[in-house]
């Protein structure tokens, strides 16, 4: 549980009001001049191009752009420069995640249902699409992985988010 020193947001009423529940100190930029908020613009913007560079390159519909975001923000936060990253300072030790391109193809073993009767020399793996990191609350990597079934795709490469089984798995090959 990390102290919040300070909440920079615009004037918006819900966040002031959230920054005043929490107790937080709450400086606000200047109304009507997003130029008074440089950096986060630059940020927010920074991280738009990000999201639709993953999903031009994994050619996936813009539906997926929740998880296209939340991949790119988990690959910057992990990425190490100097033998540090931001989330090395945060958690105290480097993520072991492999760095996968979003919309990548990937095998991956699903969580197995009892009911199914394999033969010990049936495949354990399927065919699906890296979508991201399963993160558990404040961050840190679950060790998990967010995979879509594959064969959704053949079917229709338009598929969306809600068209398409999302596996959390920890092994993708």
């Amino acid at each position: 549980n990390e102290e919040i020193q300070s909440f920079y947001s615009d004037n918006a009423g819900e966040l002031k009001k959230a920054a005043r529940e929490m107790k937080w100190r709450a400086p606000t930029s200047s109304p009507g001049r997003p130029q008074s908020n440089g950096v986060a613009e630059a940020a927010v913007d920074a991280v738009k191009r990000g999201c639709r560079v993953n999903l031009t390159q994994s050619g996936l519909d813009t539906s997926w752009w929740p998880y296209a975001i939340t991949h790119l923000c988990f690959s910057k936060n992990t990425e190490v420069v100097n033998s540090e990253s931001p989330y090395s300072l945060r958690h105290g030790e480097q993520c072991t995640a492999k760095l996968i391109p979003f919309g990548a193809l990937v095998d991956f073993q699903p969580v197995p249902n009892p009911n199914d009767r394999q033969g010990p020399f049936e495949t354990r793996t399927r065919k699906g699409i890296l979508i991201g990191y399963h993160m558990q609350p404040g961050g840190k990597w679950s060790q998990d992985y967010l995979v879509a079934e594959y064969d959704a795709f053949k079917q229709n490469p338009e598929t969306t988010p809600k068209e398409v089984k999302v596996h959390r798995t920890r092994e993708v090959y």
